[in-house]
């Protein structure tokens, strides 16, 4: 009996509640909390249109300084010219803030790519961008880290793969560099910066017989990049082919301003063909005030051929 007269007691209870007039809301909040999340509309809460992945954006992040040997010391890419730049700023926000980046605008660049975070978690070409503003400030791990979120989402990216190759390079996990770049080049075979990066870190251990037919291929299809004339030349030299590095380093002359331990390496070759005036011309051109090549192997070279 007591059970009945509870649910009826329950029902009139809700029926006087659905009759009668609901009582007034007050908020939980203060005025000004409400006043300051007044103008959050349900577009907020929608789902952002995600941005497609095209490979045609993706870019390499490049060195600005002029490197002392560019054979051992280049690292991500070939050059970073005013081109390079103007073409990442074309490719729509993302490129544009990997140029700033590139441009040492760093603030402004990682500005941008928080503003579009929302329309690009599945475009690995966002995750790359994040990588290199982080890379060009020296902040390798957390570069890394994006890098291989680019690579969660496309595990075949070229651009990240290599990237990851260069910070193993950084962290002297040379084999673990290689692996990457040849991994690189597998994924984008028509793409020069992996293979570049993979002949130049095996002529630092003077591996030149499998740096030659990596850096020859290069040459045929990227023939007027100095980095590329340059490292052709010094392999030409640990092979024994004087009169082509010669030849090249000629060419290189002509067209570049060479670094300095360059004109050291084009004056050796020069002397040890026989041109010994042409080696003290180009020697007279080195300033012994300039830090930038190995002095000792200058000294060695004016000492053995008498200049």
């Amino acid at each position: 009996m007591m059970r009945v007269m509870l649910l009826i007691i329950f029902s009139l209870l809700m029926i006087a509640g659905c009759s009668s007039t609901p009582p007034k809301v007050t908020s939980e909040f203060s005025e000004d909390i409400e006043k300051e999340f007044q103008n959050v509309e349900n577009s907020v809460f929608e789902q952002s249109v995600q941005v497609k992945y095209d490979e045609t954006s993706d870019f390499y992040p490049q060195v600005s300084e002029e490197k002392s040997s560019v054979v051992s010391d280049e690292t991500l890419d070939l050059t970073r010219d005013k081109e390079t730049i103007e073409a990442a700023s074309n490719e729509g926000p993302v490129g544009q803030a990997m140029a700033l980046c590139y441009s040492s605008k760093n603030n402004e660049g990682f500005k941008i790519l928080q503003g579009q975070a929302k329309f690009n978690q599945k475009n690995p070409t966002y995750y790359l961008a994040l990588g290199n503003c982080y890379f060009l400030q020296a902040k390798y791990r957390m570069a890394l880290l994006y890098y291989n979120k680019a690579r969660e989402i496309s595990p075949n990216f070229a651009p990240a793969i290599n990237n990851i190759g260069v910070v193993h390079e950084i962290d002297n996990l040379h084999q673990n560099a290689l692996s990457a770049y040849a991994a690189a080049t597998k994924s984008r075979p028509l793409s020069s910066t992996p293979s570049f990066n993979q002949a130049q870190l095996l002529l630092r251990y003077n591996l030149s017989k499998l740096a030659l037919p990596i850096l020859e291929k290069l040459h045929q299809t990227e023939n007027n990049k100095v980095e590329i004339i340059l490292a052709l030349a010094n392999c030409y030299i640990l092979e024994g082919r004087f009169g082509e590095a010669v030849v090249l380093f000629e060419r290189a002359k002509d067209n570049y301003k060479l670094p300095t331990q360059q004109l050291l390496h084009y004056a050796y070759v020069m002397s040890i063909t026989g041109k010994k005036n042409d080696a003290r011309d180009i020697l007279s051109d080195i300033d012994p005030a300039d830090g930038n090549y190995d002095q000792t192997f200058y000294a060695k070279l004016k000492q053995e051929f008498g200049l």
